[in-house]
């Protein structure tokens, strides 16, 4: 059985505390339950999106409570729903609701994305409307991608891995303006701050140093998981054209279309199409 095309690589977690804007979880990758190749978030319970308000404490804990009920096929799904429905009746905001269909289109994905690839292309697309941060969308990219590999609507394989491409050089497009490096930075040492140890005139700038390690860490992090987000989608797009039917002149008609770039899409064909 041939599975939704999607990047195994693995990416350091977060340490507690280090969370970008906007993002709620440290991303790791690896198959789902049912064995489908797939970009697979996994909370740091630590970490927390944005300022940690009380409110946006007590989403996380309802979100990471539905994902505890991820149990493959036997997922109650229908519970999950419920949960999600009361969820968007109390959080009205953008960022909150991007949240809860994240996690929406996180589940499905995740139980065997075979079962319900319609309900994790509903999903993830309210969840793009609104979510603001980039390694977030990157995953709701792979999914839909991964999901749209597999569309029962679509007849063919041919049908299929065209309209999953034109999700992924969406996902890629989307990380151009970055200007990302070709290999991702190795992560700054973070020393540790032992105030006891310190001389009281020293304690403010040692402070000082702290934080900006803590800084410089955090966003390498970022950048690698940014870095490895692109990596995915030149991967799934080398992988799924390689396969019969081989199909190099439409490849290229949708890179040069999505991407609106020459440079750009030369850059990616050398990348994706054999030499």
């Amino acid at each position: 059985m041939k599975y939704p095309m999607c990047a195994l690589v693995a990416l350091a977690a977060l340490p507690p505390g280090l969370c970008p804007a906007h993002a709620d979880s440290d991303l790791t990758y690896g198959r789902d339950i049912q064995g489908s190749r797939l970009v697979a978030p996994r909370r740091n319970a630590a970490c927390l999106s944005g300022e940690a308000t009380e409110e946006a404490s007590a989403l996380k804990k309802r979100l990471q409570e539905m994902d505890a009920l991820r149990t493959g096929a036997n997922t109650p799904f229908q519970e999950i729903e419920k949960q999600a429905r009361d969820l968007l009746g109390q959080y009205t905001l953008p960022d909150d609701r991007a949240k809860i269909y994240f996690e929406l289109a996180h589940i499905y994905a995740q139980s065997g994305i075979r079962l319900h690839p319609e309900r994790v292309i509903r999903y993830g697309r309210l969840a793009l409307a609104s979510e603001r941060d980039p390694v977030r969308r990157g995953v709701l990219y792979s999914y839909l991608g991964s999901a749209a590999e597999i569309d029962p609507t679509q007849l063919t394989f041919a049908g299929q891995r065209a309209q999953a491409a034109v999700v992924w050089l969406q996902g890629y497009r989307e990380l151009l303006p970055l200007h990302l490096p070709v290999v991702a930075p190795e992560l700054p040492v973070v020393e540790k701050l032992d105030v006891d140890a310190l001389d009281p005139s020293q304690l403010a700038s040692a402070r000082l140093k702290h934080e900006a390690q803590m800084k410089a860490r955090q966003e390498a992090e970022r950048l690698q998981q940014l870095v490895a987000h692109r990596d995915i989608f030149v991967r799934q797009l080398k992988e799924t054209y390689a396969r019969e039917p081989r199909a190099d002149a439409e490849l290229r008609s949708l890179v040069r279309r999505e991407l609106g770039d020459k440079q750009a899409a030369d850059t990616l064909l050398s990348q994706i199409l054999p030499k």
